[in-house]
């Protein structure tokens, strides 16, 4: 597995980093090129070592639709 240091994306490495937690929660939630860059991509420590991968958090399920509001009661008819 390949991985790269801080000099190839310099102050954005940070971004690779959040994009592959994005793709190893969900690898259609980003882009085909990095889909193909992480498919052998290993994050590296600042010592050149493989870093450990923590598992990406679990997204929070969708809210629950909410019922639609009654409807209004008819109007009054006049006496």
């Amino acid at each position: 597995m390949r991985g790269f240091d801080e000099s190839e994306f310099g102050p954005n490495a940070w971004l690779v980093d959040e994009l592959y937690r994005q793709y190893l929660a969900d690898p259609d939630s980003v882009s085909e090129a990095w889909r193909e860059y992480f498919e052998d991509y290993q994050p590296r420590t600042g010592n050149g070592q493989a870093a450990p991968v923590a598992p990406a958090p679990a997204q929070a399920p969708p809210p629950e639709p909410r019922p639609p509001a009654p409807a209004p009661p008819p109007a009054a008819e006049p006496p």
